[in-house]
């Protein structure tokens, strides 16, 4: 999939608790950030509907997610976590400008190589 075809990806649901793969996942991601303590800031390549950033948000001070996708980042943005910001933009040299600016911890990016 190139990433032009990527942005039109549309998301269906805001919620991927159902699959077994993601539960798994953000428990292995949750014990490393936890390890670091007080993660701090982290951010997200390739973030999808914000359900792996949403559950990583009570460990750590602030979570920036980034994906491509319009519909994914829409669907990221309901729910309100107070702490989440979502970005829609390719992971490229537009968003190294934005997030030059700013240090985080970890970079946390999954189920992305699919889509490159």
């Amino acid at each position: 999939m190139t990433s032009a075809q990527y942005e039109g990806y549309c998301y269906c649901f805001a919620d991927n608790s159902s699959g077994r793969f993601g539960r798994v996942l953000a428990g292995i991601i949750i014990d490393h950030v936890e390890r670091l303590g007080n993660a701090g800031r982290v951010c997200e390549l390739g973030c999808g509907n914000g359900y792996l950033a949403k559950i990583l948000a009570p460990h750590c001070s602030e979570i920036v997610g980034v994906d491509r996708s319009e519909s994914g980042i829409s669907m990221a943005n309901l729910g309100n976590v107070a702490n989440a910001r979502f970005i829609c933009s390719g992971i490229d040299g537009e968003l190294t400008r934005m997030l030059s600016r700013n240090s985080f911890a970890l970079f946390v990016s999954t189920e992305v190589i699919e889509h490159m």
